[in-house]
């Protein structure tokens, strides 16, 4: 980087914090030395290798990021007070990710820049002088755009439409096996139950309605305490069949050896997030818990499966009322997409050839009241089952909460503070490659196999998939009272 461009940011300092209402052209002065700050900023965060991709950039906006989520409303933001809404939230995704980003930077890297305050400033000044025209509008909204995680040069590459049908075949095969584990009587040698910390009882319904209050765009916002106590309401016992460390769930860090990252088990750990869907026209709240094991170990030399860290998303998408719609699970490789329908729902059949089906084996049939048992196997952490019933186990040991927020930035032993993201610029974690990626990289996913960050789990090796589509329970979960459930 340029020494002038050094110079740029000092003297932009003063400039983007003492914005005025008095002039237009005082706003869009201080507008084009913010937009050089923030060009400046992005420029050095890239050529650290520090940028995080959770949310994607919006080119030409560079204050702000979008998700799947966000994207599928750019043609529907038709009411009063809808665009205003959206913006908000692009605004804070861009907030988010630049935060994180510039606490990543090396000490050395991030003197360079302003202090965090500045770029707050800037943010408000470029929506200013951004959106001081409706036309500006429409170019925002051609600009939002999140590509998908599938590389079509690889499919055509591997030519696709052949190869794809032996991922079918053994897919099938797979989902077969999970079918007939979940058939088999229940294990209960060895398990080692992790419970949710014991909280006060919370009425849901309240919660939400509390949550969909005022909200333009039908997206629920929830205070700090409400989310806690929603977490708290629906979260899961997980029952794991324990035979090595690796079994055994615990808390991400940064590793001081040669392993990337290492998984604390000493201190069992549920990451949680929130997340949304769209379903029947109406904007649904998700609750995320995300839990990790050192490693898959490998079964055999030939064991392309295994490889250091595993684990699993439980999901929980919820009415507006607060009852269970449905529940999905993956592995942080986005692989093995399991669908569990309620009482009053259902999988929707699927008859397109090439596109993967949801999968389901197990409808949860309890009420919202009853805590969910998710019971896992030893070394594969396949879910084999959900048991609807307390389930009474030899070791019983709670688990402690924290933000899944933390995996993008956690400090380095011996670095004097560096703090690092636990996912790389692409999304994957470092250090956990898979045999798998060797003859399945036709399919068009990068790095199958590996364990990836929220925003990259592609869940179909056939067709295209994202764990966090903004339609993704709509496409394979109907209600009771359609016919598609008959």
């Amino acid at each position: 980087m340029q020494r002038w461009l050094y110079l740029l940011l000092i003297t932009s300092l003063t400039a983007c914090t003492t914005v005025t209402d008095k002039s237009d052209v005082r706003v869009n002065a201080n507008a084009a030395q913010c937009r050089e700050v923030i060009s400046a900023a992005q420029q050095l965060i890239d050529q650290e290798g520090v940028a995080d991709s959770q949310a994607v950039r919006v080119e030409g906006f560079g204050y702000l990021r979008s998700n799947r989520l966000l994207a599928s409303f750019k043609d529907q933001l038709n009411e009063p007070g809808q665009f205003d809404a959206w913006l908000d939230q692009l605004q804070q995704l861009g907030i988010d990710g630049l935060t994180i980003e510039l606490a990543n930077l090396p000490a050395q890297s991030r003197a360079l820049l302003p202090q965090q305050p500045v770029f707050y400033a800037c943010v408000s000044t470029l929506r200013q002088a951004d959106f001081a025209e409706a036309a500006a509008q429409q170019r925002l909204i051609d600009s939002v755009a999140v590509p998908d995680e599938y590389q079509t040069w690889k499919r055509i590459a591997g030519l696709y439409w052949l190869t794809a049908w032996a991922t079918k075949y053994g897919t099938e095969g797979l989902y077969s096996d999970i079918q007939a584990t979940y058939n088999k009587p229940m294990v209960t040698d060895n398990l080692i139950s992790y419970r949710p910390p014991t909280e006060e009882n919370y009425d849901a319904a309240a919660i939400m309605a509390r949550a969909y209050r005022d909200q333009a765009l039908g997206i629920p916002a929830l205070t700090t305490e409400d989310k806690n106590r929603l977490f708290a309401a629906f979260a899961p016992t997980i029952a794991v069949e324990t035979k090595t460390d690796n079994d055994r769930i615990g808390r991400l860090a940064w590793s001081a050896t040669n392993k990337p990252t290492v998984v604390i088990t000493e201190r069992p750990t549920v990451y949680r997030h929130l997340s949304y869907t769209r379903f029947n026209q109406q904007t649904l709240l998700q609750l995320n818990y995300s839990f990790w094991f050192p490693a898959r170990p490998k079964q055999s030399a030939l064991d392309y499966l295994g490889g250091n860290i595993d684990g699993l998303i439980w999901r929980v998408t919820l009415s507006r009322a607060g009852e269970p719609i449905a529940y999905d699970s993956i592995h942080h490789c986005g692989c093995y997409h399991l669908f569990f329908p309620t009482q009053q729902s259902c999988i929707k059949p699927s008859t397109a050839l090439l596109e993967e089906p949801g999968f389901s084996f197990q409808t949860i049939q309890s009420n919202s009241n009853t805590p969910l048992t998710l019971q896992l196997a030893h070394s594969s952490h396949y879910l084999d089952r959900v048991i609807e019933q307390p389930l009474t186990t030899d070791t019983e040991v709670e688990y402690q909460w924290a933000d899944y927020k933390e995996l993008r930035s956690l400090e380095k032993p011996g670095t004097a503070g560096r703090r690092q993201s636990l996912f790389q610029s692409d999304g994957i974690m470092a250090g956990t490659e898979r045999g798998e990626r060797f003859f399945l990289w036709p399919m068009g996913i990068p790095a199958p196999g590996e364990m990836r960050q929220w925003g990259h789990h592609a869940t179909a090796f056939y067709g295209r998939r994202h764990f966090d589509d903004a339609d993704i329970i709509e496409r394979y979960i109907g209600l009771n009272d359609k016919t598609v459930c008959q």
